[in-house]
């Protein structure tokens, strides 16, 4: 029962955590939901006509053309992109606008694209891949990143000099720092999704 009760604390102390940070940033919130929806706008008026290919590797143990290494490999590039990103952020305020925000909308733009191009070519087993693991991802990633660009916009001290620069190696080892956790959480995060949903579905099939 304590185990129970401390985990509940530990909740609502993240969850506290969470909504101090939004309310003292919520235009920078309110511009990665608007970066979010224009990247999934994007996403949607694309044309995926010729698309026969996709990333469902739930599709793929079931077909038995999975590709345990390739799918590792994609997810660590990718999680690690987004976060060099947030990293960029940090070293001009210019490349917070273009980096920080444009890399969101990219993501955005790429796991939408990604949802679609599973549907059209999967259907059901795209369904199945949206619910297990890409509608997860995305929004623990999103978050993850928000809060991350957050924690950069603090520190690189962007509130008070839009000009400040983060060039000196302790300056770039402090940001990469403050960064590092929520990487490792996305990756950590992604990998162990990726792994439950692998190894039910090899069992199963």
């Amino acid at each position: 029962m304590s185990k129970l009760n401390g985990l509940q604390c530990a909740i609502r102390n993240k969850y506290a955590r969470i909504r101090s940070i939004f309310l003292k940033n919520k235009l920078h919130f309110y511009i990665c939901f608007a970066c979010i929806a224009v990247g999934c706008i994007f996403a949607a008026s694309g044309d995926y006509a010729d698309v026969t290919k996709s990333s469902n590797f739930i599709a793929d143990i079931v077909n038995g053309t999975f590709s345990p290494f390739l799918n590792m490999f994609l997810i660590g590039l990718f999680t690690s992109l987004l976060f060099f990103a947030v990293f960029c952020a940090g070293l001009r305020f210019w490349l917070f606008l273009v980096s920080g925000y444009g890399g969101l909308l990219v993501a955005a733009y790429l796991m939408c694209r990604t949802i679609i191009i599973a549907f059209a070519v999967d259907g059901f087993w795209g369904f199945i891949y949206f619910i297990l693991f890409l509608l997860p991802i995305f929004l623990f990633n999103c978050l993850m990143y928000i809060l991350a660009l957050a924690r950069v916009y603090e520190i690189s001290g962007y509130r008070h000099n839009r000009k400040c620069l983060v060039g000196l190696r302790s300056q770039s080892r402090l940001l990469f720092e403050s960064i590092k956790k929520f990487w490792l959480y996305c990756l950590l995060f992604n990998y162990i999704l990726w792994l439950l949903i692998m190894l039910i579905f090899i069992i199963i099939f």
